[in-house]
């Protein structure tokens, strides 16, 4: 079955995405036909259990105590989702490397320096306006994830 990963987590703070953003697309993304996917790390857990109980049809591998799966596990689901979603982080570096269709988000970080190579059009950014990454609505991922799966399919 075709599925999205939303990866919850980046190493600051100010490249986390809202909570909101992220339920309003896991909820877009089961009704449109695609599983969806949580990982993230420990720091992750609470946010996880907050999509999960608004939308209960995720499957949520966060786990409180650490990591539910190594990079190598990542690389092989990422590999085979129809769209990975992550900020600007080594885990969605990871996965444009090995060839996923990713749809980065950015804030505080350049996307023209740090963009995912192989996805250099699939990036959302606030870089050039106000550098929050909180303030990217569900709506233009949410477009972006539409391009990626028509360019893929």
């Amino acid at each position: 079955k075709p599925y999205a990963v939303l990866n919850l987590g980046a190493s600051l703070d100010r490249k986390v995405w809202s909570d909101k953003g992220y339920r309003e697309t896991a909820s877009w993304c089961l009704g449109n036909g695609l599983s969806v996917v949580l990982v993230g790390d420990k720091d992750c857990f609470d946010r996880a259990l907050r999509i999960q109980k608004e939308e209960g049809r995720v499957f949520n591998t966060v786990l409180r105590q650490g990591y539910s799966f190594d990079l190598e596990n990542f690389a092989r689901l990422a590999l085979k989702a129809n769209t990975t979603i992550s900020p600007d982080t080594g885990v969605l570096h990871i996965a444009d490397a090995i060839g996923g269709k990713v749809v980065g988000l950015y804030g505080p970080t350049s996307p023209t320096k740090y963009a995912p190579y192989n996805n250099r059009n699939n990036v959302i950014s606030r870089f050039n306006s106000d550098q929050n990454v909180q303030n990217i609505h569900s709506r233009e991922v949410i477009k972006k994830i539409e391009e990626v799966m028509q360019k893929w399919n």
